[in-house]
């Protein structure tokens, strides 16, 4: 899993989260990521995006991201938007 820092805040306000990144199953079986050879539907990776999230919590925090090119960097980033988290995302 991409590395996670998490700094102490408040909750955020009732859908302050980002549609795009909290609805990501709405896209169910449709392609969304494409890792080698492996094809990520939008089910799997809301489902991945959910996981993280839980791990988030729900008080507002800053998300630090590895901005490598992976799927566990890309669903750390949807994980932190879809809980209306700020995200800082620095180089690999």
């Amino acid at each position: 899993m991409g590395s996670i820092t998490i700094e102490r805040g408040v909750r955020p306000a009732a859908g302050a989260g980002v549609a795009f990144a909290a609805h990501l199953g709405d896209h169910r079986d449709r392609p969304a990521l494409l890792d080698g050879d492996d094809v990520w539907s939008y089910d799997r990776l809301a489902r991945r995006v959910h996981e993280v999230g839980a791990r988030l919590g729900s008080t507002r925090r800053l998300v630090m991201v590895d901005g490598g090119n992976t799927v566990d960097a890309i669903v750390v980033y949807l994980a932190a938007l879809a809980g209306g988290h700020p995200v800082l995302v620095v180089p690999p």
